[in-house]
C-alpha cells in the first residue's frame, strides 16, 4: 500500500500547483474538537457544515479523490503546508464562503 501511495505522490507532485507532495499515515493520530457556535455562523448565513469543511482543511486534510486498484480503494487527501496547519493566527485568514 505504501508503494501505491508513493507511485501516486510521484504523479500528483508534477501537477501544476501540486508543492511539497509526501506520503503520510493519518490513522490512529489526536485530532482536535470543533465547536461552533450556530449563532453566530447563522448570522452571517453559515451552517456548522460550512464552518467544518472549511477548518477540516486546517486541522486535518481534505478528501480530494481515491485511487482504485483491483478490489481495493485509497483516498488521496490534502491539507495545508505545516507552516499554515500549526500557525495559530491562519483560522483567521482563512475565507468561509457565504451562501446569499
Amino acid at each position: 500500500m505504501i508503494a501505491t501511495a508513493q507511485q501516486i505522490a510521484q504523479v500528483v507532485g508534477k501537477q501544476p500547483g501540486a508543492v511539497e507532495v509526501k506520503v503520510e499515515q493519518t490513522e490512529g493520530l489526536p485530532a482536535p474538537i470543533l465547536l461552533v457556535d450556530r449563532l453566530k455562523a447563522a448570522r452571517y448565513g453559515l451552517n456548522v457544515a460550512d464552518v467544518e469543511e472549511a477548518l477540516g482543511t486546517l486541522v486535518g486534510a481534505r478528501h480530494v479523490g481515491m485511487v482504485f486498484e483491483g478490489d481495493r480503494r485509497f483516498s488521496i487527501t490534502g491539507r495545508l503546508p505545516e507552516g499554515l496547519h500549526n500557525d495559530i493566527n491562519t483560522p483567521q485568514q482563512m475565507l468561509i464562503a457565504l451562501h446569499v
